[in-house]
Formats: C-alpha cells, structure tokens, sequence
C-alpha cells in the first residue's frame, strides 16, 4: 500500500510539481518564481514554511480555471499560490477559488492515509492543529490519560466529522463519523 501511494506522489509531482507554460504567482497576480527547474515544493518551502501540506486545485474542464492551477493549504479554504498562467481577470481567479471543495479533501483516499502517517509518525496536538486549525469541541478522559478532539467541518458542500484520540499529546487513533 505505502508503495501505491509513493509510487502515486512521484506521478502528482512529475505531472503537476512543475509548470512548463507559467509561473508561480501571489494571488495578487504578483511573481514569486519562474517555474523553471522549481516545484511546487520548493515553493512551498521557501515562501510558506510554516504550511506542513498542500492540495492543488484544477478545477472542472468548465470552470473559470483554465490555464492555471491554484495551490491551497491542504484540509482549508486557505489559498496560497497560484501555478501556470495568471487569469486576465481577477473575477475568474476569484470564482475558481469559489469553486474549490474543501470536503473532497477529507472524502479521498489520501485523507486516511495522511491520518495514519501522522499516527505512524507520532504527530503531537500541536502540530495537528497547525494542520486542521482550532477543533469544534475537546474532551479528556483522565482515566484513560486521553484527549479526544472532535472537528466538524460543515459546508455547503457538506459534511465531513472525525475525532482524533490523543495520549499523552501524540495522535493515537481516529475515528471517521460520516
């Protein structure tokens, strides 16, 4: 399975890390880098350090996103840059970010998988939430030692809720509630 999934990251990175008919720009239409020898993740790296995942958003073969990709903070609404050719219209830019759906993060496959690599790699509450931001509601267990955070995200486009059991502050389990 981990080799699916590398095998599957080289191919997002081959197909979409590099940009071969634009460049990488603030979403003010700003220049941050020619896209020339640089990745996705180089970017992120240098301008966004503090980001510890992204997701890139296409769009629809009908959508106002044609000529260009714009890379989101994974699991947010948070739009960071945008790759390939800036839209003439700030409109357009506008009503593709509109039309990204945050809850098909949660609803793919990587989803899961991210969840068990944060388990596998003991990741603590605090960088969980520089990931999810501020969960909805908190519980402790003292008996158990545990912590249980719920989030519950509710969009127009629906509704995606799980909770993440931590002891002694390092992500221990999850349950997913759709």
């Amino acid at each position: 399975m981990r080799i699916q999934i590398l095998i599957l990251t080289i191919f997002f990175i081959c197909f979409n890390g590099y940009s071969q008919n634009g460049n990488f720009y603030k979403l003010d239409g700003t220049i941050i880098a020619k896209s020339e020898g640089k990745s996705i993740n180089n970017i992120v790296n240098e301008y966004f350090n503090n980001i510890e995942m992204v997701n890139t958003y296409f769009g629809s073969d009908d959508s106002n996103c044609q000529g260009y990709e714009i890379i989101f903070k994974k699991y947010t609404e948070t739009p960071l840059f945008v790759l390939g050719l800036f839209p003439k219209r700030k409109k357009k830019l506008k009503k593709c970010i509109e039309g990204y759906n945050v809850i098909e993060t949660y609803s793919g496959y990587s989803f899961k998988n991210d969840l068990d690599e944060m388990i596998d790699n003991e990741t603590s509450k605090e960088q969980i939430i520089k990931i999810f931001g501020n969960p909805q509601s908190e519980t402790i267990d003292k008996e158990k030692g545990s912590e249980i955070v719920i989030y519950n995200y509710n969009k127009f486009y629906g509704t995606v809720r799980f909770d993440l059991i931590f002891v002694n502050n390092i992500l221990n389990r999850y349950i997913l509630n759709k």
